[in-house]
């Protein structure tokens, strides 16, 4: 046995006995989902196995059955290294796809800590998971901790001057989130907390690590260590970052969605309300800057929201009407329609004030 009593499975590549290592409890698991990483794996591999530190960590690679030689690259580079004891490969045989991997990755950690760097990524500093475990051992009333990453272009194969992940705004994680998921560690038994009261909703959104930063946000505390300790990769196609406006304007409606559905759980009803009708405005905004030709579709899908407010109504139709074709009078019509006294009337009154005006 190792760690907590789990087997190894058969196609680890950790071998215990030709490794001499002493069965000890796993204090960090890392969690690497790759899929058509040949070209960047290696370099995230050894980000971690290059960490200097005082304790048993394990990294656990899951390959959802990648088309390319990601597999050969992972066995080649890891064939000598005197770390491959840490070392936990599967590809799987039929694609699990990215959240569900990232799940079936996480199911498999048996340490005391999760952190998280996928295939693509790399870590920078070889003190990271020191420093954060050192952090959560000394404040456990702390569940999560996570620092800045760099980022890198690929195609132009430059870092860009700005970096990602800052503190934790007063307004918290629902109305933006500041965390990068390969700079992060948090308590396993907090994310098994997690699972098990979202369980319903794991597969229900196409990104699997914010919602998690929302609930440890509102369940444990959070920490931000002001240090640069990783790598985030910008690739054209990413699960994040698009080339198609389309794809890219589906991501950003599904975080708004998981805004929505976390605002309605922790936030009062005020709060909620005002939290729901911004992020939807600044959605259909966002969209008519990227896509205005179709902003007619995002409109369209918003103004029948339930819980939309005759005000947030109004700067939709405005916009939608009005374009930029006349930008700055938008504001000035917007004011005139809010300073008349509205309020006491009903909201399909509000919207033919608005369209008269135009």
């Amino acid at each position: 046995q190792i760690g907590y009593g789990k087997k190894i499975t058969k196609n680890s590549l950790m071998d215990k006995e030709s490794s001499g290592m002493v069965e000890k409890e796993i204090a960090v698991s890392v969690t690497m989902i790759t899929y058509g990483h040949a070209a960047y794996i290696e370099e995230a591999i050894n980000g971690v196995l290059n960490q200097e530190c005082t304790f048993n960590v394990e990294l656990i690679i899951a390959d959802d059955n990648s088309p390319d030689n990601t597999e050969e690259v992972v066995r080649k580079f890891l064939k000598d290294h005197p770390r491959k004891h840490w070392v936990r490969y599967t590809k799987h045989r039929v694609n699990k796809n990215m959240i569900n991997n990232s799940l079936w990755s996480f199911n498999q950690a048996r340490g005391k800590y999760i952190a998280i760097c996928e295939g693509d990524d790399y870590w920078s500093d070889p003190f990271k998971l020191q420093k954060q475990v050192d952090f959560l051992e000394g404040n456990p009333d702390y569940g999560l901790v996570y620092t800045k990453a760099r980022i890198y272009e690929e195609k132009t194969q430059k870092f860009w001057k700005r970096t990602l992940g800052s503190a934790i705004s007063q307004k918290g994680v629902l109305h933006a989130n500041p965390i990068t998921a390969l700079t992060t560690m948090m308590r396993t038994d907090l994310y098994r907390l997690y699972t098990t009261e979202e369980k319903k909703m794991h597969t229900a959104w196409a990104m699997g690590d914010y919602p998690k930063w929302i609930w440890f946000y509102y369940n444990s505390k959070i920490h931000f260590m002001n240090e640069t300790t990783a790598v985030w990769r910008k690739l054209e196609n990413s699960a994040s970052n698009f080339v198609d406006i389309k794809k890219q304007m589906d991501f950003n409606y599904n975080t708004i969605k998981i805004q929505i559905h976390y605002g309605k759980k922790y936030l009062d009803d005020h709060e909620y309300s005002k939290l729901k009708n911004k992020n939807l405005f600044n959605y259909y905004y966002i969209a008519l800057i990227r896509d205005p030709a179709n902003s007619i579709q995002y409109y369209n899908e918003i103004k029948e929201i339930e819980g939309l407010q005759p005000i947030t109504k109004i700067k939709l139709f405005v916009l939608e009407k009005l374009k930029f074709k006349h930008i700055n009078f938008i504001w000035f019509k917007i004011k005139r329609i809010l300073k008349a006294p509205l309020l006491g009337k009903k909201e399909n009154q509000v919207l033919k004030l608005a369209e008269s005006l135009f």
